[in-house]
């Protein structure tokens, strides 16, 4: 099955026909017009999503079966809880209410709406407010592009932490900041957590050009500067065994050769320029060969120490 952790290249077909169902062209028209923007901007957002629920769920199939009980921390649009869920998964998802944009919030509601009968649990709460007392125990949490945006994100791993099962385990993915580079915005950081960037490049980061981004400083205020440093460090106090998985960097360069609104996003970006660079000198596979701490972005999986 595809749950079986010994295969090391999941099963992409039952994910491809799970997003197959998702009218992305009709949604575009009619949200276009509800929001008064492009359906061609609003197609982007929600491929480009697509396209990171394809990315979760490679790095976490290896991890998951149908004995577990799991939560996705942030899971914006469901995507991936959903497909879990219609696995027979039991899964929850939590996405803290807000405003948030409307693009996002339209999307999510047409997503749950259509997916009813799965009745996906969805929390409303921070990770921080995580309570063993409220929302019992999970086997396995997981979050893709999401710590990097919680303000104190050690107190929301505490929250996590002790709602993890004894001999479960937590998988994030997010920017390693020890590697100066910004990847929402394709911009280096420069200065204590990115204070000169942000003076220097106001003009890029206020002017973001993305559809699923109502407010690009919003967005930039949001960045915590997370580092592989910091979580080793958080590790070793909490008595935590951690693992950082490799070639993610790699892997990320050659995604700009497969995924065309991946590639649109950094256009013109440093991320760009590095990987034509490295294409053209044939030097590209040596990044499979460097530690993992020392790449952007980074995919570190925690578990309770043993003994």
């Amino acid at each position: 099955m595809w749950w079986n952790a010994r295969v090391s290249k999941p099963d992409q077909s039952r994910l491809e026909r799970f997003l197959s169902d998702i009218p992305t062209h009709a949604w575009a028209s009619e949200l276009s017009q509800a929001l008064h923007i492009s359906a061609s901007d609003v197609e982007r957002a929600l491929v480009s999503l697509m396209n990171e629920a394809r990315i979760t769920w490679q790095m976490i199939a290896h991890l998951v079966s149908p004995d577990m009980r799991i939560i996705e921390i942030g899971a914006g649009l469901c995507l991936t809880s959903l497909f879990l869920k219609s696995e027979g998964l039991n899964v929850v998802a939590l996405e803290p209410a807000s405003g948030g944009f409307d693009l996002f919030r339209l999307m999510r509601e047409r997503l749950l709406d259509r997916h009813a009968s799965l009745d996906l649990e969805v929390l409303e709460c921070p990770a921080q407010e995580l309570d063993p007392a409220r929302h019992g125990q999970f086997d396995f949490i997981f979050s893709n592009n999401v710590i990097e945006h919680i303000p104190d994100w050690s107190r929301a791993m505490d929250a996590m932490l002790a709602v993890l099962s004894p001999h479960g385990c937590m998988r994030h993915a997010c920017p390693n900041y020890r590697i100066p580079y910004e990847p929402h915005f394709g911009l280096p950081v420069l200065g204590p957590r990115g204070r000169w960037t942000r003076r220097w490049f106001a003009s890029s980061i206020e002017g973001l050009d993305a559809p699923w981004v109502a407010d690009g400083v919003a967005l930039w205020n949001s960045l915590n500067f997370i580092s592989a440093g910091d979580v080793l460090h958080y590790a070793r106090q909490r008595g935590l065994d951690v693992e950082f998985e490799p070639e993610l960097l790699y892997r990320s360069l050659r995604r700009l050769e497969q995924d065309p609104w991946f590639r649109r996003r950094h256009e013109g970006s440093g991320l760009m320029g590095c990987y034509r660079l490295l294409k053209a000198s044939g030097m590209l596979s040596l990044l499979r060969r460097m530690p993992a701490t020392w790449t952007t972005p980074m995919t570190f999986t925690l578990r309770r120490a043993e003994g």
